[in-house]
């Protein structure tokens, strides 16, 4: 609670703290550990509720975040995955993946701007 309590005494605008925790997880989710991002949910939880976003929303929030996180470089983790199943080269994997990340890039933003 007193990690909470200090990103609610930052004094950021609630955009703008979001977005800040929207980029730790995207972080966390392109790192070579993605089960980072569960303990951070206490802290993140309460200080969402405090700036009166709803809890099902950052819930949407993050799941989104991840699926972007796994699929962009540097380690995209999903597209060696479908690398090393299929034999593909990464040029053409990502070639068929630029639809299905703008379309996760939209839906964030879209939800972004109309939170509630």
């Amino acid at each position: 609670m007193l990690a909470a309590d200090w990103i609610i005494n930052l004094g950021l605008h609630r955009d703008l703290t979001m977005i800040l925790i929207a980029l730790i997880y995207l972080g966390e989710a392109r790192s070579s550990t993605t089960s980072l991002y569960d303990p951070r949910n206490p802290i993140f939880y309460p200080v969402i509720i405090k700036l009166g976003y709803d809890p099902i929303w950052f819930g949407m929030m993050i799941a989104i975040t991840v699926m972007i996180g796994v699929i962009i470089p540097p380690v995209a983790l999903n597209v060696f995955c479908v690398k090393n199943i299929t034999k593909v080269p990464l040029g053409v994997i990502y070639k068929g993946i630029y639809p299905f990340l703008i379309s996760l890039v939209v839906c964030a933003a879209l939800l972004f701007y109309f939170p509630n």
